[in-house]
């Protein structure tokens, strides 16, 4: 499954989670997908809530798919890029 497939999909269950409204609200920014795994950037207080979202997706382009968080934190600058890195 393609990483475009991945954040589509990802996309259309944070909308039908919080609308248009609070998705703008979370700020929710893709910023790195590779090896089926990336890293999103959002608000602190919309931390839970975009956990929420990845635990709601069931399938990515008709494939079963179990999404999860595996990191938070507080800056970009600390999350290892060995997180991106199948296996890692």
């Amino acid at each position: 499954m393609s990483d475009t497939a991945i954040v589509g999909t990802l996309n259309m269950a944070f909308l039908n989670l919080f609308g248009t409204l609070g998705y703008g609200h979370a700020s929710i920014q893709f910023l790195e997908t590779q090896n089926q795994k990336g890293i999103i950037k959002t608000t602190t207080i919309s931390l839970d809530a975009v956990r929420a979202g990845l635990a709601m997706v069931t399938s990515i382009a008709g494939i079963p798919a179990v999404v999860h968080s595996t990191h938070a934190s507080g800056t970009l600058d600390s999350i290892p890029k060995t997180h991106l890195v199948k296996g890692g």
